[in-house]
């Protein structure tokens, strides 16, 4: 069985998750699952249709955007306005794709280099 490890960012960010409420909990982990989902693929060399499916699925929410993104709730750019607002945060969404790309290509120099 496969688990899917916790991308580390918010740990990192925030080490005391007291400082979340539990609706900023919820975005936090829909936005961690997403991560999760779409590095699995680089971290894995075999993987089920499922999982590919889901990768794609989070690739595409986190990296595709859409004019009306931050006005349908659940998307990635909607969560994002929302974490900003509530922790006066900015460039929120620019901290979590830098750290996904730059863990991403870890992932990928790691592989190459085995």
């Amino acid at each position: 069985m496969k688990f899917k490890k916790s991308p580390q960012i918010f740990e990192y960010e925030y080490p005391d998750n007291s400082l979340f409420t539990p609706e900023e909990l919820l975005l936090v982990a829909v936005i961690k699952n997403a991560i999760a989902d779409y590095l699995f693929i680089y971290e894995n060399i075999y993987f089920t249709d499922s999982e590919l499916r889901e990768g794609n699925r989070a690739n595409k929410w986190l990296f595709e955007e859409r004019e009306d993104d931050k006005e349908w709730p659940w998307t990635f750019n909607w969560i994002c306005c929302q974490l900003e607002e509530l922790n006066q945060v900015t460039n929120i969404k620019s901290i979590i794709l830098n750290h996904v790309a730059i863990t991403r290509d870890e992932i990928i120099e790691h592989q190459l280099a085995a």
